[in-house]
């Protein structure tokens, strides 16, 4: 892996030393830059969680993916440069009040300067900047409220508010250390199987400066400083114009 390559990608001008303001930096840079999509699962492409191939897909044909993907390769540029860190895995609240199974999503934490910092390139629309795992301490990040809640001995909960009052439990996370290998099971399951959300339909979001924007089968979601604004697609060639126009993917790169 080129790390200037990679850290080119995402429009970082310099390697520093590890601490917390350079972290926050590059998982900034990195949302800004690098989106969250599904779109190799609807173009029949078997997404394998090797680190060579990430970078290829991510880096060197500018690429996005999901969260394997995504914090997958955060987590070993992460490394390259010196950071203590490692990966994390997650379980998702079902509507039916149960958890989604284990390595349903993956995170990354970060030991720096005596504390634990949550990272998460690779959850779509999320915190912006790390978070630090510290028990009921509401953060802010940009415009979102969220806090980090311990659940037992179990791990703990990352919530996310818009008014700081009510809160949203968004996943739950253990600390205990992963490897790569160990989420390949549950990213077979992603691309798979019938009832992965991944299979319903293409999306492809990525945070901007003052918002996010965010792309469907149906339509593009523009959110600039509070302001939504909906563009309905005429049909799927429309669909692959706006691709090119707001992420500069085309389907030739699959």
């Amino acid at each position: 892996m080129d790390i200037d390559k990679y850290l080119h990608r995402i429009d970082v001008s310099a390697r520093e030393a590890p601490g917390a303001r350079f972290l926050k930096h590059l998982h900034y840079q990195h949302l800004l830059h690098i989106p969250f999509e599904n779109l190799d699962i609807h173009w029949g492409k078997e997404i394998l969680l090797d680190t060579e191939r990430l970078y290829k897909k991510i880096i060197e044909q500018k690429r996005g993916g999901f969260c394997y993907e995504l914090n997958g390769l955060f987590y070993s540029l992460l490394s390259q440069l010196g950071f203590t860190c490692y990966m994390a895995s997650a379980r998702m609240p079902k509507p039916d009040g149960k958890l989604s199974p284990e390595f349903e999503h993956m995170c990354i934490l970060v030991q720096l300067e005596g504390e634990v910092f949550l990272c998460d390139v690779g959850y779509g629309k999320g915190p912006v900047y790390p978070l630090k795992v510290l028990e009921e301490n509401m953060q802010m990040s940009l415009n979102q409220f969220y806090r980090v809640r311990k659940k037992d001995d179990v791990g703990w909960w990352l919530d996310e508010s818009d008014d700081g009052q009510s809160f949203e439990e968004k996943y739950l996370f253990s600390p205990k250390r992963r490897t790569l290998i160990e989420f390949i099971p549950r990213c077979v399951y992603q691309q798979t199987d019938p009832e992965s959300h991944f299979r319903k339909g293409k999306m492809i979001t990525q945070a901007t400066p003052d918002g996010r924007k965010t792309l469907t089968e149906k339509m593009l979601i523009v959110n600039s400083r509070g302001e939504r604004t909906e563009h309905y697609l005429l049909n799927q060639d429309d669909f692959y114009i706006k691709l090119e126009e707001h992420f500069n993917i085309r389907r030739s790169t699959s």
